[in-house]
């Protein structure tokens, strides 16, 4: 890129800001480039009112800034939410934040976009500087100044067939993104310095009122990512849901795995390590259990206490076993990934003996739990690992890409501290370090709106995640000089 160029893509305010970041670079030792973690400054989530909500209820939530210290210029942030339980209907800037702006007369730039992901709303980003230009603006010492609002509508098919209670999550993250816009980045600036806040998410209960209550058996994790290498494994939660307090005595299912996996393990989950002793009083499990037509499985079988004196409670959501599985087969490096399902079956035995039902025992008889639950394990390519990891645009070495980065690559062109991995510093990939990375940086992470691919792109592979160039030897980034193990 030419430097006339930059002019034209880079406002005059912005080249302003960056003079002023740079002498701070050679006025505090560096100091401002290191990513701190600071307790002094937190992002919360609050529900408003905080009870049972039902399905078709709104729900109405703030996020704010818990501070110790006066300062705080600016900010950004992701809130994601459980797509499967609530729907985001809108988001704006708090009253708080909305008063301090418009009181001091600023030029603020705020930014609130909804956040989807194929077609479902995942969540909200805002992104926020409270003066654009000179005048002094930042929010005080607070125990809670509220940034946004958000309100949300509880999903009608939140309960579905079943009626178990649930909770929805809404949490502070730092994934979130907007069409080919970078993630969004958790941090608050404050007197010109980055600094990643603590977090706090709230919790949105909803309850399943009018709907028959009944005993479910699920597989607890949203995702499974197993590298199919015939060694890497992957531990997958099984727990047993009740919508009201219900003592169990005993539980049995079987396990249907397909023949791209097996069974390694299976041991008691974090429920059932509360009973005395630490887990069921007999437990029994065959990893290689089998029924007709040649299908395999696990099979499990618990008693908490053969003497009767005690019952497991499961009230709401408890972990009662984790199955261990690993790949049968290898994907190699450059292959496509693949998925594999497991399902819960009653009908798998061991050695020819009975067959295991799904069921639970309560009281003085048995209950059949819900099991339709399966889940899907994502089987990964064995990594390509040939040469140095680094991340590209990392030139500071804090495991991400910002304009921090394209400060440190100014200060080692002029004379500053330098890269102990070059290759991390050439953002834009050309094989030079020049001022040209520096502005890719800037062009890329202070995009003001999602555009079309090609433009302000992100730094090519290896991007955002840890990887090599083939170009790239040890010589040039030694073993210590970056992030990457």
């Amino acid at each position: 890129m030419q430097a006339s160029s930059v002019g034209r893509v880079i406002p005059a305010w912005l080249r302003n800001h960056i003079a002023r970041f740079f002498l701070l670079l050679f006025s505090s030792g560096f100091a401002t480039l290191l990513i701190a973690q600071d307790s002094n400054f937190s992002l919360e989530m609050r529900v408003d009112d905080e009870r049972d909500y039902e399905p078709g209820e709104t729900v109405q939530s703030t996020v704010g800034l818990v501070t110790q210290l006066d300062g705080v210029q600016g900010w950004s942030y992701g809130i994601s939410h459980d797509r499967n339980l609530l729907r985001i209907d809108a988001v704006s800037t708090a009253n708080d934040t909305t008063d301090l702006i418009v009181g001091a007369g600023a030029q603020a730039f705020v930014r609130n976009t909804i956040v989807e992901n194929g077609g479902t709303d995942v969540g909200f980003i805002q992104a926020v500087v409270l003066s654009l230009d000179n005048i002094d603006v930042s929010v005080p010492a607070s125990d809670f100044f509220a940034i946004a609002r958000a309100t949300y509508t509880v999903r009608e098919q939140a309960c579905g067939v079943l009626s178990i209670d649930r909770k929805a999550l809404v949490a502070v993250v730092d994934d979130l993104a907007v069409g080919t816009s970078p993630p969004v980045v958790l941090n608050v600036t404050v007197d010109g310095a980055e600094v990643v806040p603590a977090t706090a998410s709230g919790e949105v209960s909803v309850v399943c009122k009018g709907v028959a209550a009944g005993l479910s058996l699920t597989f607890a994790q949203d995702d499974c990512d197993l590298v199919a290498d015939q060694i890497d494994e992957v531990d997958l939660e099984i727990s047993l849901n009740s919508s009201t307090a219900t003592q169990v005595q005993a539980w049995s299912y079987g396990v249907e795995l397909p023949a791209d996996l097996e069974a390694v393990a299976i041991g008691a989950g974090a429920a059932s390590q509360g009973l005395t002793g630490g887990a069921p009083d007999l437990y029994f499990f065959d990893l290689a259990a089998t029924a007709p037509g040649g299908r395999v499985g696990v099979t499990v079988g618990a008693v908490v206490d053969d003497a009767g004196s005690e019952t497991l409670t499961v009230d709401g959501s408890a972990h009662v076993d984790t199955l261990t599985l690993r790949s049968t087969r290898t994907i190699a490096s450059g292959g496509s990934a693949d998925s594999a399902m497991v399902s819960f079956t009653g009908d798998l035995s061991t050695a020819g003996r009975e067959l295991v039902p799904v069921e639970a025992v309560v009281g003085s008889g048995a209950e059949t739990p819900d099991s339709s639950s399966t889940k899907v394990v994502n089987l990964l390519p064995v990594p390509i690992v040939s040469g140095p990891l680094f991340i590209r645009g990392d030139a500071n070495r804090d495991a991400r890409v910002d304009i921090s980065d394209g400060i440190w690559i100014l200060a080692t062109l002029f004379g500053g501290r330098v890269t102990e991995c070059m290759p991390a510093a050439d953002s834009n990939g050309s094989g030079n370090v020049d001022v040209t990375d520096a502005m890719h940086i800037f062009n890329w992470r202070l995009q003001p709106e999602p555009v079309p691919a090609g433009l302000h792109s992100a730094p090519s592979a290896p991007f955002p995640n840890c990887g090599t160039d083939p170009n790239v030897t040890e010589a040039e980034c030694p073993a210590g000089s970056t992030t990457c193990s």
